[in-house]
């Protein structure tokens, strides 16, 4: 059963750590190269976290 969290199903995958690492940079200079800085880039940065929990809650 997919967690729903606003518009996005999430489902248990299989992924080692080294790939959901890889995933986690590669996000995260995404949302920065995208927010810039400030505000938006710290908002950014908490909505990335909490999604990046929800699916490691299904790992």
């Amino acid at each position: 059963m997919p967690l729903f969290w606003g518009d996005i199903a999430l489902r248990r995958v299989d992924a080692t750590a080294a790939q959901v690492a890889g995933l986690l940079v590669a996000t995260m200079d995404g949302v920065k190269h995208r927010q810039g800085g400030g505000e938006a880039l710290r908002q950014g940065m908490a909505l990335h976290i909490r999604l990046l929990g929800a699916a490691l809650l299904r790992m």
